[in-house]
């Protein structure tokens, strides 16, 4: 399929593997010119173990290289612990290409993916990346830094969806935390007061005690606050939608809190 370079002796099984979430097909062969051999396994942990014991039987303490495409997951955690396995994972695009020289019409047939990635497993591995063994400390940063993105993501959706929500019904909100409603004080205030006509029945000093308790030091900061609190006109008088609004605004301060702590904690952990 592929133009062939050199043999390598020290590799006893090449294979291809062509993942997906229920299912991965096999393509292998038993030295560098043996014929190919097809077939299909599905992705439980006893499928992978039943399948890998035969390749170790197979192989007879020899090194097996295995081609992936590198975005499977929980198949790499699986097959990083096995011994005598070279893990080589090739671009996607590569794999694009080359399915596309041997399949004009564009159109995706797993198996003949399988047998591209067990070509690239003969005759390209030199080009690929190879999945490098972590040690522990690198194997639970990765997840945890990995968690932690996602965190941030969901954080960032959540903040906006506040930020909207507050727009339809109370965007004096908006306008006293400024693009700060992640800030533990528009947090603890909009916990407190969720709606306009909630805020405006604190008394000012009351206002001014909860935003010092926050760490709010200025003085005039503080009083622009009260003031705009004070002076402000309600954007909508329909109860339901303030109703729906406030509880809207409860929720997704509850959340962000919750993704926070996440954070924090994840970044202890990191420490």
């Amino acid at each position: 399929m592929i133009t062939p370079s050199s043999p390598q002796p020290d590799i006893v099984l090449f294979v291809g593997l062509d993942w997906a979430k229920e299912k991965h097909d096999i393509c292998l062969r038993q030295g560098f010119n043996g014929p190919a051999e097809t077939m299909q396994i599905k992705h439980t942990p006893e499928a992978l173990a039943h399948w890998m014991e035969s390749l170790q039987q197979r192989a007879r303490g020899g090194r097996i290289r295995i081609a992936l495409e590198q975005s499977c997951g929980g198949l790499l955690n699986f097959l990083a612990d096995q011994p005598n396995l070279e893990i080589c994972l090739p671009n996607p695009k590569t794999i694009s290409r080359l399915r596309d020289a041997f399949k004009p019409s564009g159109a995706k047939d797993d198996p003949t993916d399988a047998a591209i990635l067990c070509d690239i497993s003969r005759f390209h591995a030199e080009q690929c990346p190879k999945l490098a063994r972590e040690s522990e400390a690198m194997q639970l940063l990765r997840p945890l830094t990995e968690r932690r993105r996602a965190l941030v993501d969901d954080r960032t959706a959540l903040v906006l969806r506040l930020q909207e929500e507050l727009s339809r019904f109370y965007p004096q909100a908006l306008a006293l935390f400024k693009d700060h409603l992640e800030a533990e004080i528009a947090l603890a205030f909009l916990g407190k007061h969720p709606t306009l006509a909630e805020a405006q029945r604190a008394r000012p000093q009351a206002l001014r005690e909860f935003f010092y308790a926050l760490r709010s030091r200025s003085e005039k900061l503080i009083q622009q606050r009260i003031t705009l609190i004070q002076n402000a006109k309600p954007l909508t008088a329909n109860p339901a939608i303030i109703k729906a609004g406030r509880l809207a605004v409860i929720d997704l301060v509850r959340r962000i809190r919750a993704v926070q702590e996440g954070i924090r904690r994840g970044h202890q952990r990191d420490l």
